[in-house]
C-alpha cells in the first residue's frame, strides 16, 4: 500500500469490518495537506485480513475488534 503513495503522508489505514456473511474493506492514506485518498488493497488484502479474523476469533474468549500498527522512520535514544 505505502508504494502507492507518492507524496509524503501522515497516515496509512485499512479499516475491515466483518458482518455475518460479508465485510467491509477500505484503505486510506491522509497526506501532509490532510487530504484522505483512497488506496488499492485488492482482495488479496482483503483475504490476509480475513484469515487474521478467524485465527483472532478461533475462542469465544477473543473479542478483537481493533488493532493499530504504525511505522516509525527513526528512533530516538
Amino acid at each position: 500500500m505505502i508504494n502507492q503513495i507518492d507524496e509524503e503522508w501522515i497516515d496509512c489505514k485499512i479499516a475491515v469490518e466483518f458482518f455475518e456473511s460479508a465485510a467491509e474493506f477500505d484503505t486510506t492514506y491522509t497526506s501532509k495537506s490532510a487530504i484522505e485518498h483512497d488506496l488499492k488493497g485488492g482482495y488479496p488484502l482483503f483475504k490476509l485480513f480475513k484469515e487474521l479474523h478467524e485465527l483472532t476469533n478461533e475462542s469465544p474468549e477473543n473479542n478483537w475488534n481493533r488493532a493499530k500498527f504504525t511505522q516509525c522512520d527513526a528512533l530516538i535514544l
